[in-house]
């Protein structure tokens, strides 16, 4: 992913929203509300869950936009909203937000080129079946993390934001970031050994 540097089209839309207009603002969240209601769901494990985050998300950027200085992306400002909020929301609960049997439906039904998805190797039925049971598991697996672990692996490896990226989100120092990530992996790859092995 390259560098996380505003364009000149969304800093324009920004200096707008800012100034009160809604429509900008609106142009800036289409932009963006597909891959941030993918992360949340990946971070949340349930639909209707990142749906509401998500929401909640874009009123609470929406009533704060004009204390946004456009040192960053959009995208990053936003996220680092959701992430809060995820955060707030996975605290208040006393129950998991994904069951064993009973997963939320996945958004993409894609894989993802990373280490904790095994790759594809055919399209056969029985391999579809097999790769929606693998991205049950992963999900499962993902949702099992702490807050920042989980947050990390979500945001480096799904939503595939670089570490300085990342590091604006969370308010940590790069070092922090990684450390979470290889910590976050390991763990990862210990609970899916039986999906990752040869």
């Amino acid at each position: 992913m390259a560098p996380d540097c505003p364009n000149t089209n969304e800093q324009a839309l920004i200096r707008e929203a800012r100034n009160g207009h809604t429509e900008p603002f609106n142009t800036l969240v289409q932009g963006h509300q597909d891959r941030l209601f993918n992360a949340v769901y990946r971070m949340v494990g349930n639909y209707d869950d990142a749906a509401d985050i998500v929401q909640e998300t874009f009123l609470r950027a929406f009533r704060g936009v004009r204390g946004f200085r456009g040192d960053s992306s959009f995208y990053t400002w936003i996220f680092s909203i959701a992430v809060n909020a995820v955060i707030s929301e996975r605290r208040r609960r006393t129950v998991p937000t994904i069951s064993a049997g009973n997963p939320s439906p996945d958004p993409e039904d894609r894989e993802h080129a990373n280490p904790i998805y095994p790759p594809d190797s055919s399209s056969e039925p029985t391999s579809l079946v097999q790769q929606r049971e693998t991205r049950r598991r992963v999900q499962q697996a993902i949702q099992s993390l702490d807050d920042d672990s989980r947050t990390v692996v979500v945001l480096r490896d799904i939503d595939s934001c670089d570490y300085e990226q990342i590091a604006e989100i969370l308010g940590v120092p790069v070092g922090t970031v990684k450390s979470r990530l290889h910590r976050a992996r390991l763990q990862l790859r210990e609970k899916l050994a039986d999906l990752i092995s040869p």
